[in-house]
C-alpha cells in the first residue's frame, strides 16, 4: 500500500505553519497543500524553503473562507458577505452546487485562477491541487476548474472521500465525480479520506492500492494534534506496518 499523508491549511496563521514543519520533522506527513490568499502565504513560502519541503507542496484551492483575491467575487453575496469576505453559502446551497448564472461562473472561475496564479509564481513544482472544504469536488466549481487544470498544466487533484461510508446519493455522486476527474488527470491517488479511517482499513483489502490521507496539524496548549482527527503518535505507529509505503504526489 503506497500512502500519502497530506496536511491540509499551510499558510493559513503561523501557529498551522509550525505546527506542519513539525510534523514534516517529525514524518508523520509527507505532503501539505497552501492557502495562497491567507496572511500567513509569504511566511509559510519562505519557512518551506527552509525546512526543505518546498517541492512537497500542492496548492489548498479555498472559495469558502477569508478575503478572495478577485475584486469581482468580493462583491457577489453568493460567495461572500458585506465585508467582501468568503460566506461558505456554497455548502448550503443545493441549486448552487449545481447550477450558477453566467456572472458567477466568471467570478468563481476568475478567483481560481487567481490562485492558481498565485500558486504557480511562487514556483512550487508539485503542482497539485485540493481545497478548503472540498469545494473543488462542487459540481458547478468543478465545471469552471476543469479547463483551468489542463491550461496551467496541474498534474495531479484531490479525489471525493471515497473510504468511510455514506449514503447511497452521496456515494453516486462521489463515484462519478471521481470517475470524471481520472478522465482528465490520470495522476490521481485510487482512495482518498481523512487519516482517522486508516484505523479501519485492512491492509490486505489495500494493498495494491494508492491512498491519500488527510490531515490538519495544529498546537493546542503546546501540543502538536491532528484537529478532528485520531493524534500522531497514533498514526505514525499504524504506519510502521511494513505493507505501507509513505510517498509523494
Amino acid at each position: 500500500m503506497r500512502v500519502i499523508i497530506n496536511a491540509d491549511d499551510y499558510g493559513r496563521n503561523p501557529t498551522i505553519n509550525q505546527a506542519i514543519i513539525d510534523a514534516f520533522e517529525h514524518g508523520w506527513i509527507t505532503n501539505t497543500t497552501i492557502m495562497v490568499t491567507m496572511p500567513a502565504f509569504d511566511e509559510a513560502v519562505e519557512q518551506a524553503k527552509t525546512a526543505g519541503f518546498f517541492d512537497k507542496i500542492g496548492l489548498h484551492l479555498n472559495l469558502t473562507q477569508g478575503v478572495p483575491l478577485t475584486e469581482n467575487i468580493r462583491g457577489n453575496g453568493l460567495f461572500c458577505d458585506e465585508n467582501g469576505e468568503f460566506n461558505g453559502k456554497i455548502w448550503q446551497c443545493a441549486k448552487m452546487q449545481f447550477m450558477l448564472d453566467k456572472t458567477s461562473r466568471m467570478h468563481i472561475k476568475e478567483e481560481m485562477e487567481a490562485q492558481i496564479g498565485k500558486y504557480v509564481e511562487a514556483g512550487f513544482p508539485q503542482m497539485h491541487l485540493d481545497s478548503h472544504h472540498h469545494s473543488h469536488t462542487i459540481y458547478s466549481v468543478f465545471q469552471e476548474l476543469r479547463p483551468l487544470l489542463r491550461e496551467y498544466s496541474i498534474k495531479s487533484v484531490r479525489l471525493s472521500a471515497n473510504i468511510h461510508c455514506v449514503c447511497l446519493c452521496k456515494r453516486i455522486y462521489k463515484t462519478l465525480y471521481n470517475y470524471r476527474l481520472r478522465k482528465i488527470l490520470p495522476c490521481t491517488t485510487d482512495y482518498f479520506d481523512r487519516c482517522i479511517y486508516i484505523k479501519n482499513m485492512p491492509i490486505e483489502k489495500y494493498e495494491n492500492a494508492f491512498i491519500e490521507l488527510m490531515c490538519h496539524p495544529d498546537y493546542q496548549e503546546d501540543k502538536l494534534v491532528n484537529v478532528g482527527g485520531r493524534n500522531f503518535e497514533v498514526l505514525s505507529k499504524l504506519l510502521n506496518d511494513e505493507r505501507i509505503e509513505l510517498v509523494s504526489y
